[in-house]
């Protein structure tokens, strides 16, 4: 496991997640957009980020974001 990173104000950031043991959890529906949509949007605002860009793949996500 790789050590924590820094997460400094004014960053921005590219984040990368994948599904546990690299399955395909992601299945492209409406409903499962709308939910990740949700989550991120939730979170976000909760951590004050501004999401610059984000894609959902079937077995992992990216996303370009930004301290406020």
């Amino acid at each position: 496991m790789t050590p924590p990173r820094r997460v400094l104000r004014n960053g921005t950031y590219l984040i990368t997640r994948r599904c546990s043991e690299r399955r395909f959890f992601l299945r492209p529906s409406a409903k499962t957009n709308a939910i990740l949509e949700y989550a991120l949007a939730v979170a976000a605002k909760r951590h004050g980020i501004q999401v610059h860009a984000y894609v959902f793949l079937g077995n992992h996500y990216l996303c370009a974001a930004a301290h406020k």
